[in-house]
């Protein structure tokens, strides 16, 4: 192995491995890791009923309440305020955490990123701790994470699969009579003297003399292709038609089939192009995977009776929470992001084998150092140790992932060991793909990009009950 690049490995586990010389006190009040967590409740617990025996004393001195501060107990930093008489607690009452709510209002709208300034490996790691804080799925966090600097050469490997998986798999697709037979299928009425079969089996000559690409585009029925060709001036409407634009602002032809087909090829190659660039876009790609069925008690206890729960947006739970909290992670200290799920989900096998040889290789370095250096300590050993321990627990379960998603995709069944890998929530998938970087030093980019909700509130509630 290079010697530059185990000494980077090395370096490296220092900085990932910070936790462990960070003392209690430095840490936030409750710990992601679960057996922590309860022994500093546990703790909390008795501080707290101590503090509550000596107000409810000084409470029966003075003939006043008495307010103890019990922010810790909750696992926050304030405003968690006990009222305590002579008979014990009488209230509680909370203040609302501007910081907090602040920094919900920190919508960082840019999205491209400067590839040239690299994020500080501490401020890297804090985003990441800080996204642990995400809403637990029944007391764990189940997702994992890679992280790939744009100097790392999958990145390339990255945006390459994706730009062959949709030159492959969905710009081919995009044709006209792949429209009309899923017209077809959503509308039996269309084309009524022709079943969805005889559309599919039609062979070019006749299906060519109908010459859909001239009927109307069904725009109404596409809200947001018709306002993104509205807003870049291609089209407008008049009288519930819609017509092209001309380059002088007049009134072109109305918006066919063809116009449609032709719009949808180009927004779809742009990506393709906009894939190959992916290296150079953003210097911190994170990549979250799921747990490919989640497991808690309550589904593991029932699915032995052969009851088998609904789903329940497992993808939100195993990775939504936690790239959410990424999101305003990132928004704290000032970055720009942007969250990919689509993409991924073009070449998912592909990207999935990447990763897997990925910590294959990593999973090799820290092995050959581990069998090789004779001179590592025995605090740099353990680190060693407990990285290949959670590389291999992740390799394992991507291999179990490719192989799950291959039986999906061909229909057949899995084996045992792969059912009970499944039971046991071993099997990981690639979930989400989180960019990261500092902002352009553009102004203009935040014109082009005025990303906002477009719902207000009051559109969006139903409220149940007295107001």
């Amino acid at each position: 192995m290079d010697k530059k690049i185990q000494k980077k490995l090395l370096d490296n586990l220092d900085k990932l491995h910070f936790y462990n010389s960070v003392n209690e006190k430095s840490r936030p009040p409750v710990s992601p890791i679960t057996h922590e967590t309860r022994e500093l409740a546990r703790r909390s617990i008795g501080d707290f009923h101590m503090a509550v025996e000596k107000a409810q004393e000084k409470a029966k001195t003075s003939g006043k309440p008495v307010e103890i501060d019990g922010s810790r107990l909750g696992g926050i930093k304030s405003g968690d305020t006990w009222v305590i008489d002579e008979n014990g607690i009488k209230e509680r009452y909370f203040e609302k955490n501007e910081g907090l709510l602040e920094g919900l209002q920190q919508r960082r709208t840019e999205r491209v990123a400067d590839p040239d300034k690299d994020i500080p490996m501490e401020q890297l790691l804090d985003v990441l701790a800080l996204a642990q804080w995400a809403p637990n799925a029944t007391n764990e966090q189940p997702t994992k994470i890679m992280v790939y600097h744009k100097s790392h050469p999958s990145m390339a490997r990255i945006g390459e699969a994706m730009h062959q998986a949709l030159y492959e798999n969905m710009i081919p697709e995009i044709n006209i009579k792949n429209y009309v037979i899923n017209r077809k299928r959503e509308s039996p009425n269309f084309l009524p003297e022709y079943s969805l079969q005889d559309v599919i089996e039609m062979d070019d000559e006749k299906f060519n003399s109908f010459e859909f690409e001239k009927y109307p585009a069904p725009l109404h029925e596409l809200p947001q292709t018709t306002d993104k060709l509205i807003e870049r001036g291609k089209i407008f409407c008049e009288n519930g038609k819609y017509y092209k634009k001309k380059p002088d602002g007049g009134k072109g032809g109305e918006y066919t089939l063809k116009d449609l087909l032709f719009n949808d090829k180009v927004f779809t190659s742009g990506m393709g192009k906009f894939f190959l660039k992916f290296k150079n876009t953003h210097p911190y790609l994170i990549v979250v995977f799921r747990k490919w069925h989640y497991t808690s008690l309550m589904t593991e206890t029932l699915y032995k009776y052969g009851i088998k729960l609904p789903d329940v947006g497992e993808e939100y739970i195993d990775a939504g929470c936690y790239t959410d909290h990424l999101a305003l992670a990132a928004r704290g200290y000032g970055f720009s992001n942007v969250i990919k799920t689509g993409p991924m989900d073009l070449a998912k096998d592909e990207l999935t084998e990447i990763f897997i040889d990925d910590l294959e290789n990593r999973i090799s370095n820290y092995q050959f150092i581990l069998d090789t250096e004779s001179g590592l300590t025995e605090e740099k050993t353990k680190q060693i140790t407990s990285e290949l321990k959670k590389d291999a627990l992740l390799y394992q379960g991507l291999k179990y992932g490719l192989e799950a998603m291959r039986c999906q995709k061909e229909g057949r069944p899995m084996r045992e060991q792969l059912q009970t890998a499944l039971k046991r929530g071993e099997v990981f998938i690639p979930a989400t793909f989180f960019q990261l970087g500092y902002p352009l030093k553009d102004p203009e980019e935040r014109i082009r990009d005025p990303r906002q909700g477009k719902n207000s509130l009051e559109s969006m509630i139903s409220f149940m009950g007295e107001i």
